[in-house]
C-alpha cells in the first residue's frame, strides 16, 4: 500500500513493466494491473490473461501470489478502499492544529483530488455492484467501510473532548455513520459532476454539514449554552427514543426547546390520558418504552389512568412532567397547577418517581428507568423536572447507557425443574404476556413435551393454529379441567391475575399443586407459591429448560388433549358470544398479521374468552387488569406509529369510544391508517347484562351515542356504517386500501 504521506496518483499507466523486486512489491504490481484491467474491461473482462498481459507476466505467475481471480479482485478492492482512507488520513498529520481543524482537513481531503476522481469512482461502483452477490468482495467492502468509520470516530472523539463534551461509544458510532454518509454523498457528486462545482465548494459544504451534525458553533462564534431541557432530548435520543406523545404547556415549554432540532417525532393527542395510552400502545407493539411529556398538575393527573393500566399489564412507559419551581414546592401558595405533593402522589402508581434538581442528576435518572425497562418486570416510571431546573446549564452531560440485563436462570432451579419435567406424564404450559416475545423456545418446549399451551389474553397470538395451542381463558370450566388433569404445570410470564383466571368471580380457580413458575420479577414469584420458581426472562428460561430436557420424550395425547379442550371451550360460550368471536375472526382473516387493539366492548370480552390470533403480541386490550375504558383508540394510534407497515384495527364500543373519541384528530395529524371499528349497541350493554344477572334494574347504562360517521367526517376521516356483520371483511379491505384512518360503525341490536 502506498505511504500515507506520499500518496500514489490514482491514474495508472496503460501497461506495466514487471520489475524483479521483492515479493510484496510484486503483489502490489499485480493489484495495480488488476485495477487497470477492471477499469478498462470491467469485472467480467478482467480475466487472469488480461491482468497478466497488463502486468507483463504469465498467468501462472499470478497464481503463485493469488489462488485465483476472486482473491485477486478482493485484494484489489481492499487496496482501492485502503488507499482512499490512507490519503484522507494523511490530512490529519498537522502540527499545532486543533482537533476541529484536523477534522476539517480530513473532510476536505475526502472531497478533493485525488480521492475525487472519475476513474476511482468507476472502479468503486464496479466493485460495489458485485459485492452484494460476492461474499469475498462484501467482506472487503465491510472491512474498508469499518476502517474508514473507525478513523472518523477517532477524530470526532478528539473534537468532542476539546469541546468538553462527553461522548460514549454509541454516540461516536452514530456521528461516524452520519459523517460517512455526508462525505459519501458529496464524493459521488464530485466524481460524477465535478465541473458543476467551484473549487473547494464541496469541501465547504461538507465541513458545514459535519459541524452541524456534531452541534459545533461556527468558528469564532460562541456556542450557546445547552439547557437541561435541551439535554433531555439528546439523552432520550441516545436511549433510542424516536417518538414522544404529549401536549405542551407553559410548564413544559423548556422541555420542547431542543425537540424541533432532534430526530424524535412528537405526536399531539387531544388529552393527556390519550398521551399515556398512545405510549402504552407504542410500547406493547414495539417492545420499546413509550414516552409521554405532560404538564404539571392536571396534565399529570390526566395521565394517571394510563399509568395504572401500564402498571397492571407490565408495560414500559416513561412519563416526564414538569413541576412548579423548586422554591414554591410544598408551600400551598396557590401557584398554577400546584399539587400538595405531586411526586408523593405518583409514587403510589408508578414503579418509581424521581425529581431532578440538578443537570447532573438527569442522566442517572434516565439510566435507572431504562435499566428497569430492560432487566426487570417493566411498568410506568415518572420523572419530574421543576420549571426553574429546566433552564439550568447542562453543557457536557452525556447519557449513561445501561447494559443491565435480566437475571440469568439459576442453574439449581433449572435442574430441579428438569427433574419435574422428566417425571411428568401429562404436562401443561400456561403462558401470559411476559412470554409473548418467546414464541420460538415456547414452541420447541411444547413440542418436546407434548404439552398443550393455554394462553391468557396478553399471550394470544403465540402458536397460532398449532395442534398444542389452547387460545382459551383459564376462567372457563373446560380449561380449568385441563389444568386439574395435568400432573405438572409450567407457568411462564403470567401473574395468575383474577381477570384472567377467575373472570366470573366464582372462586373456582385453584393454583396447580405441581407448579414451575417463570417470571422476571422476584416480587411476582413471591406472591404465588410454586414447586420451583425461576427468576429470568421467559425466553432465556425456556431455552435453559430445552438444554436440560433433551432426553425427554413427548407425552402421548398432548395434541388430543388440546383439541378436546379447544372444542369444549368454544362450546362453553353461548351463541351470542360465539357470534362475537366470529366477528373478531373475520377481522383477523380479512387483514392477516394485523394488530387488533381493543377497548372494553362485547366482542373483546368474548374473544378474551376464546380466540386464536395470528400474530404474537398482536392482540391486546384494556378489558383485563386495570380495565380502563377509552384505551383502544389512542393505544391503536401508538401501535400504528410503532409498526407502520402492519394493519392496525381498533375494536371499540360506542360507550368506550366516546371516552377518547377526539383522538381521531390525532390519528389524522399523524397520518396513521388505523381502522376504528365501532361496535355500536347504543349503551353499556355489558354492564346492563351484569345488572340484570343479579336482579338490579338497569340505570345509567344507555348513554345516547352520536352519529359516529358524521363525527369522523367532521375530522376529515372517511367512514361507513354497516347493518350486516357479513359486510365487515370487504369494508376492512376497502379501509386498508386507503392508507388513511377510517371509521367503520357496526350497528348491533
Amino acid at each position: 500500500m502506498p505511504d500515507a504521506t506520499d500518496p500514489a496518483p490514482m491514474n495508472m499507466p496503460s501497461r506495466r513493466r514487471f520489475r524483479r523486486e521483492g515479493e510484496e512489491r510484486r503483489r502490489q504490481d499485480l493489484i495495480e494491473a488488476t485495477l487497470d484491467s477492471v477499469a478498462e474491461h470491467g469485472l467480467q473482462g478482467a480475466t487472469l490473461r488480461t491482468i497478466a498481459l497488463r502486468a507483463g507476466v504469465t498467468a501462472g505467475l499470478i497464481r503463485h501470489y493469488f489462488p485465483g481471480k476472486e482473491e485477486l479482485l478482493q485484494e484489489a478492492y481492499a487496496a482501492l478502499m485502503g488507499r482512499m482512507t490512507e490519503q484522507a488520513k494523511a490530512a490529519l498529520v498537522m502540527e499545532n492544529a486543533s482537533p476541529r481543524q484536523r477534522l476539517a482537513a480530513f473532510v476536505t481531503a475526502n472531497l478533493n483530488a485525488p480521492i475525487i476522481d472519475a476513474r476511482v469512482f468507476s472502479l468503486w461502483a464496479t466493485f460495489i455492484g458485485r459485492a452484494r452477490a460476492d461474499p469475498t468482495l462484501a467482506h472487503a467492502h465491510r472491512e474498508g467501510y469499518l476502517g474508514f468509520r473507525n478513523e472518523v470516530e477517532a477524530v470526532v472523539a478528539e473534537v468532542l473532548a476539546a469541546e468538553r463534551r462527553k461522548s460514549d461509544a454509541s454516540q461516536l458510532r452514530h456521528h461516524a455513520i452520519a459523517i460517512n454518509a455526508i462525505i459519501d454523498g458529496l464524493w459521488i457528486e464530485g466524481c460524477l459532476a465535478g465541473e458543476m462545482f467551484s473549487p473547494g465548494e464541496l469541501a465547504a459544504i461538507g465541513i458545514k454539514a459535519v459541524e452541524a451534525e456534531l452541534g459545533l458553533a461556527p468558528e469564532g462564534e460562541e456556542k450557546p449554552m445547552t439547557t437541561l431541557g435541551e439535554a433531555l432530548i439528546s439523552l432520550l435520543e441516545a436511549h433510542g427514543v424516536d417518538t414522544v406523545f404529549g401536549i405542551p404547556g407553559v410548564h413544559t415549554v423548556e422541555l420542547y426547546r431542543g425537540l424541533a432540532r432532534s430526530k424524535i417525532r412528537h405526536v399531539t393527542p387531544r388529552h393527556e390520558q390519550g398521551a399515556g395510552f398512545m405510549a402504552d400502545g407504542y410500547a406493547r407493539a414495539s417492545g420499546r418504552p413509550g414516552v409521554a411529556f405532560v404538564i404539571t398538575g392536571p396534565g399529570l393527573t390526566n395521565t394517571i389512568t394510563a399509568m395504572g393500566q401500564a402498571r397492571a399489564d407490565s408495560v414500559p412507559m416513561l412519563v416526564i412532567s414538569g413541576v412548579n419551581a423548586t422554591p414554591t414546592l410544598g408551600k400551598g401558595l396557590g401557584h398554577l397547577h400546584e399539587l400538595p405533593d405531586q411526586r408523593g402522589m405518583m409514587e403510589k402508581v408508578v414503579l418509581f418517581s424521581q425529581r431532578v434538581t440538578e443537570a447532573g442528576e438527569l442522566p442517572g435518572a434516565l439510566a435507572q428507568a431504562f435499566a428497569l425497562f430492560s432487566s426487570a418486570r417493566p411498568g410506568p416510571v415518572h420523572i419530574e423536572i421543576p420549571t426553574d431546573v429546566m433552564v439550568k446549564p447542562a453543557d457536557g452531560i452525556a447519557a449513561m447507557l445501561s447494559n443491565v440485563t435480566p437475571p440469568v436462570p439459576e442453574g439449581v432451579a433449572i435442574a430441579n425443574a428438569a427433574k419435574l419435567i422428566s417425571a411428568a406424564r401429562r404436562p401443561l404450559i400456561l403462558v401470559g404476556g411476559g412470554a409473548k416475545r418467546a414464541e420460538a423456545p415456547l414452541r420447541r418446549l411444547a413440542e418436546r413435551l407434548g404439552a398443550p399451551v393455554v394462553q391468557t389474553t396478553n399471550a394470544r397470538g403465540l402458536l397460532h393454529g398449532h395442534p398444542l395451542c389452547v387460545p382459551a381463558s383459564p376462567s372457563l370450566k373446560t380449561v380449568r379441567a385441563l389444568m386439574a388433569d395435568a400432573d405438572l404445570v409450567i407457568a411462564a410470564g403470567t401473574e395468575f391475575g383474577p381477570t384472567d383466571y377467575d373472570g366470573y368471580s366464582d372462586g373456582g380457580f385453584v393454583l396447580p399443586a405441581n407448579l414451575i413458575r417463570i417470571d422476571i420479577g422476584a416480587d411476582q414469584l413471591a406472591r404465588r407459591p410454586a414447586t420451583v420458581s425461576i427468576q429470568a426472562d421467559c425466553a432465556e428460561a425456556l431455552e435453559a429448560l430445552l438444554l436440560k430436557t433433551r432426553h425427554v420424550r413427548a407425552s402421548e395425547g398432548g395434541s388430543s388433549r388440546a383439541a378436546t379442550t379447544r372444542k369444549a371451550a368454544f362450546a362453553e360460550l353461548n351463541p351470542t358470544l360465539q357470534g362475537q368471536v366470529r366477528a373478531v375472526e373475520m377481522i383477523r382473516d380479512a387483514l392477516p398479521g394485523a394488530l387488533i387493539v381493543g377497548d372494553s366492548t362485547q366482542p373483546i370480552y368474548a374473544a378474551n374468552l376464546y380466540y386464536d390470533h395470528d400474530r404474537p403480541g398482536g392482540w391486546f386490550n384494556a378489558a383485563t387488569g386495570f380495565g380502563a375504558l377509552g384505551y383502544g383508540p389512542p393505544a391503536a394510534i401508538g401501535a400504528a406509529l410503532a409498526i407502520p407497515d402492519a394493519p392496525v384495527v381498533c375494536l371499540t364500543g360506542d360507550g368506550g369510544f366516546q371516552f377518547t373519541l377526539p383522538e381521531l384528530g390525532a390519528a389524522l395529524d399523524a397520518r396513521v391508517p388505523v381502522i376504528f371499528v365501532v361496535w355500536n349497541n347504543r349503551g353499556y350493554r355489558e354492564i346492563e347484562t351484569s345488572m340484570l344477572d343479579v336482579g338490579v334494574e338497569p340505570v345509567g347504562v344507555s348513554p345516547a351515542p352520536p352519529d359516529f360517521c358524521k363525527l369522523a367526517e367532521a375530522y376529515g376521516i372517511g367512514a361507513e356504517r354497516l347493518a350486516d356483520i357479513d359486510a365487515l371483511a370487504d369494508a376492512l379491505k376497502r379501509a386498508r386500501a386507503t392508507g388513511l384512518p377510517r371509521v367503520i360503525e357496526i350497528t348491533v341490536d
